[in-house]
């Protein structure tokens, strides 16, 4: 019986030494899936994405020439009379007429959040025509020829208007986009004088002349619209090796509008010229 004992105790010792080898492998494997699962949890990194941010928009300068057809426009006159007797006469009134006049001048788009205001001013040569125009108000009785007045200043001032060049000042805002046009809403100031001098032969049978001095003036506040096109805004000074350096972008503008305001005036502009944008 005691050698029966022995016998298995002995048995179940050399049975746990067989398998206690056995037992270690699947730690070895379990820190084995432990390297691997580490190695699997450095992916690669995200893409990164670009900006959605719109590209800032810099200063933006042009200059422009072109033509401001006046298909109506209000004035006043102030007109002085200097008879040979010694009378002085003053009469005052209104009138209209049409006209055109020739433009030069630049405009200034703001950069940044104020990029769709445009600031402008132009000179305009020319006038209106309005030699034809009386001098007198209807209706007034006057003691020398209104007739011979009116025919020496249509005879001095047909081809030679007398206003002066106008200036105009204006204020645009970029309200929607049209066929790759900007469609702007803005404000215009526009105002320019001008003046009548000379003699006349008051009466038909006097030989004395009198004199005559008409100061004019047209002034209105107008709401203006217009369609402008930017063209070939290419990169044209890029320098490399000073990053930091503003960059200039060329181009040429097409711009047509009309407005209309204050004493009937309705005016249709066109223009061109040459761009320029200054960014970073």
């Amino acid at each position: 019986m005691d050698l029966l004992l022995l016998g298995l105790c002995l048995s179940l010792g050399a049975s746990s030494a067989a398998t206690s080898p056995e037992s270690d492998e699947p730690e070895a494997g379990a820190a084995t899936l432990d390297q691997h699962g580490s190695a699997s949890d450095q992916r690669p990194p995200a893409p990164v994405k670009p900006s959605a941010e719109p590209r800032v928009q810099g200063v933006r300068l042009a200059l422009l020439v072109g033509i401001d057809v006046l298909a109506w426009a209000g004035y006043s006159y102030d007109t002085h009379v200097s008879l040979p007797d010694g009378q002085q006469l003053q009469y005052r009134g209104t009138a209209g007429a049409p006209g055109v006049a020739l433009s030069g001048g630049g405009a200034v788009t703001l950069p940044g959040a104020w990029r769709r205001i445009t600031v402008g001013v132009s000179i305009n040569a020319g006038g209106l025509n309005s030699s034809k125009r009386s001098v007198i108000p209807a209706g007034v009785a006057t003691p020398f020829s209104k007739v011979n007045l009116q025919n020496q200043i249509r005879s001095k001032y047909s081809y030679a208007p007398g206003w002066t060049s106008a200036l105009s000042l204006y204020v645009d805002h970029d309200l929607a986009f049209l066929r790759e046009n900007r469609v702007r809403v803005g404000y215009q100031y526009w105002r320019q004088t001008g003046s009548y001098t000379g003699t006349f032969e008051p009466t038909d049978k006097s030989r004395a002349l009198a004199g005559y001095d008409v100061r004019l003036a047209s002034q209105s506040h107008l709401l203006r619209v217009s369609m402008n096109n930017y063209a070939s805004l290419d990169d044209s000074d890029i320098n490399t090796t000073t990053p930091n350096r503003p960059r200039r972008k060329t181009g040429m503008i097409w711009q047509f509008g009309v407005a209309a305001g204050t004493h009937r005036t309705i005016v249709i502009f066109a223009a061109i010229g040459p761009c320029w944008e200054i960014a970073r």
